[in-house]
C-alpha cells in the first residue's frame, strides 16, 4: 500500500474539486494554481519488533496554496476544516501530532502547513524482507 496515496485519495474524498500533488512541483513552470495541495513525505523512523515485525512512524507534511487573492480567513477556515474532516487514513492509521502553522512569504503569499505522524506496524514477508506493500496488522483504535 502506498501511504502517499493513500492520504491523497482521503484529501480527495473531502476536497474532490482542489487538486493535489504529490511530485515536486515546478513554480517556475506555473504548475502549481490554488486553490491546491501538496503531500509529501518527511521521515520515517523504524523501530524493530520480535518476530519480524516493526514499528514505522511515517512524518507528513501536507501544504495547502490558497487562491493567491484569498485572505487569511480563508487559510483559517481551511485549517478548521482539516482538523475537523481529516483525523484519519482510513484503514492504515489515526494521524497523531497534528500540528497547523500558516507561513506568509513575499509578495505575500500564504501556506497553511499541515504536518502529522503515522504509526503503522508491518511484517517481514516470506521472502526475508519487508513488503513494499506494507502488509500490516491492526486497525483503528477507538476512543
Amino acid at each position: 500500500m502506498d501511504i502517499t496515496k493513500a492520504i491523497a485519495d482521503t484529501l480527495d474524498s473531502v476536497f474532490s474539486d482542489i487538486p493535489i500533488y504529490t511530485e515536486n512541483i515546478d513554480f517556475e513552470e506555473d504548475d502549481l494554481k490554488g486553490p491546491s495541495f501538496f503531500v509529501q513525505r518527511v521521515s520515517m523512523n523504524v523501530i524493530p519488533h520480535l518476530f519480524d515485525m516493526q514499528k514505522r512512524l511515517y512524518r507528513y507534511n501536507i501544504v495547502y496554496f490558497p487562491k493567491q487573492e484569498d485572505t487569511r480567513e480563508d487559510v483559517d477556515v481551511m485549517a478548521e476544516r482539516l482538523a475537523i474532516e481529516i483525523q484519519q487514513i482510513h484503514g492504515i492509521a489515526r494521524m497523531t501530532e497534528r500540528n497547523f502553522e500558516i507561513t506568509e512569504s513575499d509578495p505575500p503569499f500564504l501556506e497553511l502547513h499541515f504536518s502529522f505522524a503515522l504509526e503503522v506496524h508491518v511484517m517481514q514477508d516470506d521472502g526475508g524482507k519487508f513488503n513494499d506493500k506494507l502488509d500490516y496488522k491492526g486497525g483503528l483504535k477507538d476512543g
